[in-house]
């Protein structure tokens, strides 16, 4: 084997090393991250139920569109399934209709 086929072995070895370490290193970081976010939400008695401030957001959207009785069959924009009268739904000013449960679980 001359010098310059032992050079780049050794380059080959070194950054293929280099490359083992850092996804060695970026699995340890997120399972750091991981732990250090499920110790916040112990700590907080958080376990994963929605927080005050988001359900303040969807009562404040449910009160800006609440449910409408619909006159004339439109298309959910969200499962692009037609409107029926029958079934409530959320109109914006602007003439976008949805399923009342498309929007709320959206």
């Amino acid at each position: 084997m001359g010098l310059e086929e032992g050079f780049m072995t050794s380059m080959f070895a070194l950054g293929l090393t280099v490359m083992i370490m850092s996804g060695f290193f970026m699995v340890i970081r997120q399972c750091v991250l991981l732990e250090s976010r499920q110790l916040t939400l112990h700590r907080s008695g958080n376990k994963g139920e929605p927080r005050p401030e988001w359900l303040k957001l969807v009562s404040e959207a449910e009160l800006a569109f609440p449910e409408v009785c619909l006159s004339e069959e439109l298309t959910c924009v969200i499962c692009l399934d037609n409107l029926h009268p029958d079934v409530p739904a959320r109109k914006l000013s602007c003439g976008h209709a949805f399923h009342a449960s498309c929007v709320g679980g959206w």
